[in-house]
Order: structure tokens, then sequence, then C-alpha cells
């Protein structure tokens, strides 16, 4: 049995097994730092001025989601050293969370004995209507035997649930689902009809048509809704008020002035309209001068011939005559449309939208720019979020359901979304990974980001990875042979996949500097090659390895020349298709954080986000920020005193991964800072952005300005410190940027203390 913050909370606590406790009881006599946290355990609990920790704001540092799995021993196992880190770390979070654990040990392990004063007192404060012969009754409550106690279904609600709340102990010790016997119930109730009587009026069932109104009224306003569908006809664009023909014969009759002052119908404000269009009107009927009624001409025309009758009537006048009915909806009292009027009508008409074909292109062949032999990838996720970007542009949108991506486009799966692509015609999938589980809290993660390569020598589809991972599957039912192209910065594989059921797995991680102006070009990246089933030909020119089942392969430029290939012990999370599904506020987080993201103001949205209360929400935008390396959004969140600890750690970490990536991006870091920061701080911020390496901890003089520059006004500053400090030497001595001023002049003080000892951060 492991040694841990959990294993150690449940031995205090008394809730092993004994020969769990005599080993565990060993491992803490022969644990210097076990004996020492037991000690400081104990002094927190006791310490009376020692605060809450804050569930929103700078102070919050655990999710109390993160803490009740934890707790639960629910918690996935990436995850807890994490959450113990910060409990070990700081006071507030170690009291809580041992706190937390003692008062859970007390009330699911000892079990509670209710007085039957209590008992009686519970049932005697719910309100009864006793008639005025039961009011005189003595206040003496009397005890039936079990036989005539009345069921747990005529009790008060309020009693039951009183009662079931306080008997949450039997006789082992373990929480009980019922009660052995009914509780009493008072003599008065029982005499005056039972319980069913004293129940109060808002908590019995509602009268049947209290229940049957609201659907009552439903039903008449959707009837009164079909009603004046079924009467007015201006509802309905199928129905009309005349025929066709009397439509005509009110046109003659407006025509000729004999019916002066009458509406003018449909079929006239059509007529005018090709009239505004420069098409002489049609010629009226002779019998329109006679002085006849319209209504009698309309009787005497023949019937129209069918395309007149399909005319296109959706076509407003320019200058429409005074009184005209103008036609909305192409009912078919509008004349005939001559062809030379049908592009204006179009214009009118709505239409979706429908892509033009590519006039140099034959039929049946791609779109000019897209190469003939070019294979089709499907976005076939049904959740999460993709976002994409055209061939030689900057701007980002979110690629909707089922689209077809091309050569040339780039795509970017954030965090905490996996991205699911499958080849036109093949039962292959492609995942770009971003899941939680996957990145964690890996520097220069935030998700993955690739573009569609053309098809070449390797392969007919490829993939360039900038970051990320990508995790490919060549199913049982894909009999064709599947080959896949990945480039990175510095090289192109070629990865067959040999049979049916493969599935691999290739990640890389940036490299992120240690040291101002640092060249990272000949270490990039740190990648791998896992393979969770089948086997993988991977291949460079003539570089070539061939990785079976269950092993791995390192593809770090400085390593993989010489690399063998290694077994796998445990997969990790993201290539494991039986890996537990991430944790509730997890899945709470990306559901929020994807209501958020919207595809015409997607950059707008990012930042809204990024100032969300919840942290885990907050950090996910910036880190989407950086994953499209949005540099001055980022530089603006990290000198944003309001930001969220984990948020302004991402925006650190985000702009560390692409800092070294072009030689010009540091003097647009330093336009970028000098428009978010004080003119003072800028270099400072900018050299601690750069980083500190193994030398600069082992230098005294180097050390005391890094420690020093934890005392710095700005909070970026302080932040940027103690994450390198973390970084070079793993302690923290508790010190936390967002702490008040007494509590972080104590950290400093002792890395002081820690300095002079030691020389330096790092002992020479």
């Amino acid at each position: 049995m492991r040694l841990t913050l959990r294993t150690l909370l449940a031995y205090l606590d008394d809730i092993l097994e004994p020969a769990q406790a005599k080993e565990i009881g060993e491992k803490i006599a022969q644990s210097e730092f076990a004996t020492e946290l037991i000690d400081r355990i104990r002094d927190v609990l006791r310490r009376r001025r020692l605060t809450a920790p804050s569930l929103a704001g700078p102070e919050s540092g655990l999710d109390p989601n993160s803490v009740a799995e934890y707790l639960d021993n629910l918690l996935l196992a990436h995850a807890v050293p994490d959450l113990e880190k910060v409990c070990l770390e700081s006071d507030v979070h170690l009291a809580e969370v041992a706190a937390c654990h003692q008062i859970l040990t007390l009330v699911l392990g000892e079990p509670i004995d209710i007085p039957q004063a209590s008992r009686d007192r519970m049932y005697a404060l719910v309100p009864r209507k006793a008639p005025a012969a039961a009011a005189a009754a003595p206040p003496s409550v009397a005890v039936p035997p079990p036989s005539a106690a009345p069921s747990r279904q005529e009790k008060p609600a309020a009693a039951v649930a009183s009662i079931a709340a306080a008997e949450r102990g039997d006789a082992d010790g373990r929480p009980s689902r019922g009660m052995d016997a009914p509780p009493p119930v008072p003599a008065a109730a029982a005499a005056t009809g039972g319980f069913a009587d004293s129940i109060p009026e808002y908590l019995r069932p509602k009268p049947v048509w209290k229940r049957v109104l609201p659907y009552a009224a439903i039903l008449l306003a959707v009837g009164a809704w079909v009603g004046l569908i079924a009467i007015d006809d201006s509802f309905s664009p199928f129905r009309t008020s005349e025929p066709a023909d009397a439509g005509r014969g009110d046109v003659a009759a407006a025509g000729t002035g004999t019916a002066a002052g009458q509406a003018v119908s449909e079929a006239g404000a059509g007529t005018g309209a090709q009239s505004a269009a420069g098409v002489p009107p049609q010629e009226e009927p002779e019998a329109a001068t006679s002085g006849e009624r319209p209504s009698e001409i309309a009787s005497l025309d023949p019937p129209p011939p069918p395309d007149a009758a399909a005319g296109i009537g959706n076509v407003v006048p320019e200058q429409p005559p005074v009184g005209a009915n103008l036609p909305t909806d192409g009912s078919t009292g509008t004349p005939p449309t001559p062809a030379g009027a049908e592009v204006a009508a179009n214009a009118a008409r709505p239409m979706e939208p429908v892509p033009e074909p590519d006039p140099a292109a034959a039929p049946g062949q791609p779109a000019a720019g897209v190469p003939a032999n070019a294979v089709e990838l499907h976005y076939v996720s049904r959740s999460g979020v993709l976002l994409h970007s055209e061939p030689g542009s900057d701007a980002w949108s979110i690629l909707p359901y089922r689209s077809v991506v091309r050569p040339g486009e780039r795509l970017a799966a954030p965090e905490p979304f996996d991205a699911e692509l499958s080849p036109a015609g093949s039962a292959s999938r492609m995942m770009l990974l971003g899941d939680l589980r996957t990145t964690g809290s890996d520097p220069g993660w935030a998700g993955t980001r690739v573009e569609i390569l053309p098809p070449g020598q390797a392969a007919a589809l490829g993939f360039r990875i900038d970051r990320g991972g990508l995790v490919i599957e060549r199913t049982e039912d894909d009999v064709q042979p599947l080959v896949v192209a990945v480039a990175a910065s510095d090289i192109t594989w070629r990865l067959e996949l040999l049979e049916p059921g493969t599935r691999l797995g290739l990640v890389l991680r940036l490299t992120l500097p240690d040291q101002p102006g640092q060249d990272l070009s000949a270490k990039p990246y740190e990648g791998q090659l896992i393979v969770a089933s089948g086997q993988v030909q991977i291949s460079a020119g003539e570089w070539s390895r061939l990785v079976p089942q269950g092993s791995w392969l390192n593809l770090t430029p400085q390593e993989r020349e010489n690399a063998v290939v290694s077994p796998v012990t445990v997969l990790p999370p993201w290539l494991d298709p039986d890996a537990p599904p991430p944790t509730l506020s997890a899945r709470q987080a990306a559901a929020l954080y994807e209501d958020l993201l919207d595809e015409q103001a997607l950059a707008g949205n990012l930042r809204v986000a990024a100032r969300e209360k919840r942290p885990r929400v907050s950090e996910l935008a910036v880190k989407t920020q950086a994953l499209l390396e949005l540099y001055q959004a980022l530089a603006t969140e990290l000198a944003n005193t309001d930001m969220k600890e984990e948020a302004r750690l991402a925006a650190i970490e985000g702009l560390r991964a692409w800092l070294p990536r072009d030689p010009a991006n540091g003097e647009l870091l330093k336009t970028a800072l000098e428009g978010a920061f004080p003119a003072g701080d800028v270099d400072t911020v900018y050299g601690l952005l750069w980083g500190a390496n193994a030398k600069d901890a082992a230098n005294e003089f180097a050390s005391r300005d890094l420690v020093r520059k934890l005392e710095h006004d700005h909070i970026a500053v302080r932040e940027l410190a103690i994450y390198h400090i973390r970084r070079l030497t793993g302690r923290t001595y508790d010190f936390r940027p967002t702490a008040p001023l007494q509590q972080r002049d104590a950290s400093v003080r002792r890395w002081l203390e820690h300095i002079d000892q030691h020389g330096a951060l790092v002992a020479p």
C-alpha cells in the first residue's frame, strides 16, 4: 500500500484495516517527511485563525468537485498528484481536505442516537387541522404498538424527511436505507383521522382541475391559432381569395379606370413589376372597356395556361402603384414572367447558397488548386469544437460538423475537445487530440494544430503537425492498406499501418526556452510514437523502424537516429479505448466553455471566456489563444491583475512556446508587452518569459535576483518568478503570488535562508 496523503489521512482517522494500518505505520516511522506532515496536519486542524479557501477568485486553488472526488477515491490518477501538491503547499487547503475527511469519517462511521424526546418534538412541529372536539385533547403523546402505527406513506412529508435524515446509522456504523420500526405517531393525530388530514395545504396533491387547466389553456390557444389559419388567407401561402382569372379581371378594370378607387389585385401588382423591369405588359381583353364588372369579365375569360400560373410572383417593382396589393408569396394570381425577367426574379427569391463550380475544372474533377489524387477528409465528430483556417489566411472559425477538409487548410483542436476525421470512402479514423486527459499540465501544450498536406511521394494523405498529437486507427473493416504522411518542422515520416485493427498515437511537445535569445532549431520538439495494437512501419528516407503492438519509439530530433523500439508498460489514457471518461467537473467545464464560443465572433468570445469566474473555463480560453498564437491577447491576459492564477500560467506557457519559434517574435513580443505593462516592467517580464536554466539556479547572484522578484509589485512578475523557481527546484515554500503580503514575505524569507544554507537555489 502506497504512502500518499489520502492513505495518511485514512491512517489518522483510523479507518484502515489492521493489516493496512500496520503497514502504513511502519512506512511513517521510516519516513521523516511523513512524520513532519502528520504533525503539520494536526497543527493546521487546531489553528483557529486559519481561514477557509475561496470558491472563486485569485485565492481559489482547488475545485470543490475535484476535492470531493479525491476524498471519494474517484479522482483520476493523473490529477491526484496536482491536488496533493496544492495541499502540501498551502496550509489552508491542507486543513480543508483533512477536516472534510475527518468529518466524513465521523458522520459515516458512527451511528447517531436520537433521543425519544427529539422524535416526539419533530412530529409535534407538523401543523394539523383538528376538529373542535379534538382541540381539548390532552397534549400527551401516546406510543401505539407497531401493528397499529400508520405506514410511512401516511406520515407527513416533513416528518418523514426529518426522521430519515436523522436515522442514517445502524448498529455496525454503515448507512441504513430504512428504519427497523416505524416511528411513534402522536395520539392526537390518530384520533382526528390520521396524518392524511393533518398534511398542510402546500404538501397536499393538487386537485384534478388545477392539473388539467394548463394543458386545456394550451389546447385552446392551439385551436384558436389553427382557426385563424383556416379563416384568414393571409396566414397561409397555399390559399388564394380568388381564382387566377378573377385577378386578371381586376387588372383590366384598374387599367381602364372604370372602378376608380377600387383596390388592385395581386395580379395587377405583378404586371406593374413587369413594367418596372422594362417588359411590356400583356394585352388586356376587350371586355374590360365595356364597363362590365371585373367578376363578370373573369367568368368569361378562358383559364390561363399552366406556365402562366407558375410565373414568378416575388418581384417587387421599384415604384409600385398607389394602393397596389404587392404579392409576397408567389400566389397563382400573378401573370407569367417573360424570359427576360428571370435574373431579376431570382435575385429576390430566397435560396440556399450553392457553391459555384470551377469553370477551369473538368466535370467530375476536384476544384482548382486541389490535386486530382487528393483525399478528402470529413469532420465526423458529434460534439466538441474544431477550429479551421483557410489556406493563406490567419482568420480562424469554428468548423461545422460533417464538413469536408481539403489540402492546405489548417485545423486546431483546442483543449479539451477531441476532433475525429475520416477519409472519404474509408472506415479509418484520425483523431486530433485536445482532451484534458491528454494535455494535463504539460508545458507548451494547449491542444493540437495541424495542416492538411497535399498528396506526395510519402502518401496521398498527410498532416503537418505543429504541436499536439494524433491518433490514427485502421479499423477491422478497412481492408485497404492505410498509409499516412506526418510532417514535423524538420522531417516527414511515412506511417504504414500494416494490418487491420492497428491503432497508433503520435505526440509532439514543443520545447520551451531557458535563456534569452535561445535557438531551438536543433531540438524544436520532443516526440513519441506509441502503437497500442497491430504494427506500424515508420520510415523517413533510408531510416526505418518496425514498431509492434505495445511498443513506443522516441522521435525527438537529437535521439531518433539511434532510437530503439521499447515496450510500453501502461498505455496513456488518450490511446487506451478502455480508459475512464473525464470527471464530472471536467465535463461541466467543457460544456460551459463550448457554449461560450461562437463562430462569428471567435476572438472576442475568447477574450470574454478568459475573464470567466470559473478558473477552469478561463484557463481553457487562454490555452486556445495560445494554440492560435494570439500573442497580443496573451500579453494582455498576463498583465491583467484580475485573471485567474490558472489562466495566467497558461498565458506564460503559451508565450514561452511561441517566443523561440521565429527570430522576429522577440521584437513582436516586446511591442505587445509595452502596450500591456508599465514601462519599467517590460524588460523584466520579457527576460522572465525567456526563462532560467540550471546554471542560473546554481549561481548565488542569479538565485537571489530571482527570489527578490517574488517581492515585485506586479503579480505577473511574481508568477513568472515562482514558475521558474518551482521548475528548477521542485519547491515553493508555500509561496502563492496571490497571497497577502505578510504571507508572501514569510515565504521569501524561507527562500533567502535556503540560499544562505545551500549557496544558491540548487547547491553547486
